[in-house]
């Protein structure tokens, strides 16, 4: 099975799945961060001399046809083990083209600040020699005295190699090619690995290398999720921001009005009137038919002869004659059972309105608990203070340091207590976080809440409306189907007084009939005295029987006639009579129906336009709360995933304080103590701020 590269160890230990271009860097940080956490002894494994680099960094005199005497070494020292001078000895002659002897290994002290004048002052007493060199740190730099003269040029035949220089006392050098002497530094440099590094120098370091780099992934991978959160661009909090909907509710309509079109038809009886009793008159016999009897002059002879009355024809004589019905007189009554108003009944309920509940979501303090949890990881762990991009100073009172900074410095119980900060921003960021996702989750509830009441306010009031419609309906159908038995009740009172009449025109024969009679007896009466009379005296009468048979049959005539007429012109008159009755019926009985139709139509588009608008508020009612759930639900989507990222965030800082703990454990278990002898690492630190 093929070695897994370091960078897929550290995969491995954390259970990740990061690029190798983000753990190498941490890999190469926590390699300097071990060397620097070293004490000198566990380093000797790993130094490096200045031997082995390709120049000598200053170390020299003269290198590549350039004078570089006492311009010092460039090379890095935060971990020096040993500084020495290769003093340069001659079996003849000096450094200007003598005879070399031997070289000796001479180490250095190492002088602190308040002693460096002494390196260029030849007559003190702390003045360096080639027997028992000096060296120092200055600005980057490692400055050993005597000024190291070694000539790496050829010796030359004409002399162009030479070195030429002046010492502190003053005296000019003259050093020929490859004489003089040099220095070496022995120095601990981190070892840098690669994607493809599966091994190297730090083996037995690896597990606190491994351990480091995974924290400082995770590091990198909780500030990632809190950058997913809380970005100011593209955070799922500004996706929140920007997608939280508010409810804007629909106005309420204005519903149409209704009211009955036309006025109450009433049946109109004041045109309708017949009296017979006034118009006609039935003929009688003196006023209708004869003046008076016919005059016969054996009158008295009759009476003398046979001892009788003779007959005679009075008004008494008829009997009396029937009284025609008196005209009808027909008065409507508008059913009281049903009173139809001007308008629909009163609704005791109105259109309801949407009241949007309020709610204060406030992200301000989570901005404020993520700014400062930021603060103190600074994107990756940097571990510089300032630069154009964050514009982050760790001058001044106020200065946030980062805990990059303070691994890069060591300082472990510094890191230690900025990450117990971190985590309490961390963990209060979250519970802020999950209060304000209760009130979004409340005003939902809330929003939900209100419009359930609107559509359930707006059920009722549109079966409350539909009542009112049906109730006016119900009404004007009672109303038309009254009016109808109204109509009947007139039209039975019409039949009735027609079935008078038909007992008037029956009595009215019978009166005729009486009348005949009563003529025709007188006329029996008075030809039988006649004959009589002729009988008895042999007087011829016949004359005087046609003049009584004249006279009735005259009156017979004349009474028929009149009688016919008094029956032609009365029904003629009823007749004109129930015409204009049935008339005024029909014409009362078309405005009944027309109003009923009417209004009936006039309900039903009522109820139809009224529908409409409430059935269009209703889809608007429904339309915004879908549009509002939909936008509401994308938000607690980013709120939910933002939480989600939040508590994967606060995992990841556990885990990675976690490993960082158990790399600062692991470094004591194999050292014994966290960091290089402190009066050493306090010296070192402070050199390289003043030179920094």
């Amino acid at each position: 099975m093929a070695e897994l590269k370091l960078w897929q160890r550290v995969n491995n230990l954390t259970g990740q799945s990061s690029k190798s271009r983000n753990l190498v860097p941490f890999i190469n940080n926590a390699s300097k961060w071990l060397i620097n956490s070293l004490p000198e002894k566990f380093l000797w494994s790993i130094a490096s001399t200045t031997e082995d680099d390709t120049t000598q960094n200053g170390l020299v005199g003269r290198e590549g046809d350039v004078d570089v005497v006492g311009t010092g070494s460039g090379i890095a020292y935060d971990k020096i083990l040993a500084v020495w001078r290769y003093e340069t000895t001659y079996s003849s002659g000096t450094a200007n083209e003598g005879t070399i002897g031997k070289r000796v290994k001479r180490p250095c002290l190492e002088i602190p600040d308040s002693l460096l004048y002494a390196t260029d002052e030849s007559d003190s007493i702390h003045f360096p020699t080639r027997m028992f060199p000096k060296f120092y740190k200055l600005a980057g730099k490692i400055y050993v005295k005597p000024d190291p003269d070694y000539n790496e040029e050829a010796l030359a035949a004409n002399g162009g190699d030479h070195l030429l220089y002046t010492d502190p006392a003053g005296t000019t050098v003259t050093v020929s090619g490859q004489n003089g002497d040099k220095a070496v530094i022995v120095y601990a440099a981190p070892p840098l690995a690669t994607e493809n590094t599966d091994s190297w120098i730090l083996a037995e370091w690896d597990n606190v290398v491994i351990m480091y780099a995974a924290s400082q992934d995770l590091m990198r991978l909780s500030n990632a999720e809190v950058e997913k959160v809380a970005n100011a661009t593209t955070g799922l909090l500004k996706l929140y921001q920007d997608g939280l909907p508010t409810y804007t509710p629909p106005v309420v309509p204005a519903l149409p009005t209704f009211s009955y079109s036309g006025s109450l038809p009433t049946f109109d009886s004041s045109g309708l009137t017949f009296d017979p009793d006034t118009a006609l008159s039935l003929p009688s016999y003196v006023s209708e038919v004869m003046s008076s009897l016919p005059t016969l002059s054996i009158v008295n002879d009759i009476a003398t002869q046979t001892g009788q009355t003779f007959p005679t024809l009075s008004a008494s004589s008829f009997p009396v004659p029937p009284t025609p019905p008196a005209g009808p007189s027909f008065t409507y009554v508008t059913p009281t059972t049903v009173d139809l108003p001007t308008g629909l009944e009163a609704l005791s309920t109105t259109l309801p309105s949407f009241v949007p509940p309020s709610v204060s979501i406030s992200f301000t303090d989570f901005d404020a608990e993520m700014t400062k949890a930021k603060d103190w990881m600074k994107k990756g762990l940097e571990t510089v203070e300032y630069n154009s991009t964050s514009n982050i100073s760790r001058d001044g009172d106020d200065a946030v340091l980062s805990i990059g900074y303070d691994l890069w410095n060591e300082d472990v119980e510094v890191v230690q207590a900025k990450l117990g900060a971190m985590a309490s921003d961390l963990s209060v960021a979250g519970q802020e976080m999950q209060k304000q996702a209760q009130k979004l989750s409340q005003y939902q509830a809330d929003v939900q809440k209100e419009s359930g009441r609107v559509q359930s306010q707006l059920s009722n009031y549109t079966q409350e409306l539909n009542k009112v419609v049906q109730n006016a309906q119900t009404k004007m159908g009672t109303y038309t189907t009254e009016q109808k038995d109204k109509q009947s009740d007139l039209q039975a009172s019409m039949e009735e007084y027609k079935d008078r009449i038909g007992k008037f025109n029956s009595d009215l024969q019978s009166y005729s009939a009486q009348v005949t009679k009563v003529v025709n007896e007188y006329q029996t009466e008075a030809n039988t005295l006649i004959s009589q009379f002729q009988a008895e005296t042999g007087t011829q009468v016949a004359e005087y029987q046609a003049i009584v048979n004249a006279y009735v049959n005259e009156f017979q005539a004349k009474y028929q006639q009149a009688l016919q007429k008094y029956q032609q012109e009365y029904q003629n008159e009823l007749g004109r009579y129930t015409a204009k009755f049935n008339t005024s019926l029909q014409e009362f009985n078309a405005l009944v129906a027309k109003y009923a139709t009417e209004n009936q139509l006039r309900l039903t588009e009522y109820q139809q336009k009224a529908g409409a608008e409430i059935q269009k508020y209703g889809a608007e009612l429904q339309g915004q709360q879908t549009a509002f759930e939909s936008n509401m639900n994308k938000a607690k989507n980013y709120v939910e995933q933002a939480q989600i990222r939040l508590a994967n965030s606060k995992d990841l800082f556990t885990k990675s304080s976690t490993f960082y703990q158990w790399a600062i454990n692991e470094l004591r278990s194999g050292t014994g103590a966290l960091s290089a002898p402190p009066q050493q690492q306090a010296a070192q630190r402070g050199e390289e701020q003043s030179s920094t």
